[in-house]
């Protein structure tokens, strides 16, 4: 499983020229590391299809929004964060 992890800020979302939207990946459990993004305040949103597994679009984020769990990360801060599948 992955995880979509975007700024709150659609200004943001430059993709893919930007360091404020990125995908990683998860355990089994839901439980996934967010570092190395810019300080700011972000939503992660599990990715459940094949089509959102490629890189996401603009269009894409605004949807994910619905299921997404939102987060706060401070310069150099690191967060273990468990993400809900429904």
């Amino acid at each position: 499983m992955s995880v979509v992890l975007f700024a709150q800020d659609p200004r943001r979302w430059t993709i893919p020229d930007t360091p404020y939207v990125r995908t990683v990946p998860a355990g089994a459990d839901g439980i996934f590391r967010a570092s190395g993004l810019p300080a700011g305040r972000y939503y992660a949103a599990p990715i459940v299809t094949q089509t959102e597994a490629q890189t996401p679009n603009v269009d894409d984020l605004d949807l994910l929004i619905a299921r997404a769990t939102q987060f706060d990360l401070a310069d150099s801060e690191q967060k273990v964060i468990t993400v809900r599948i429904d």
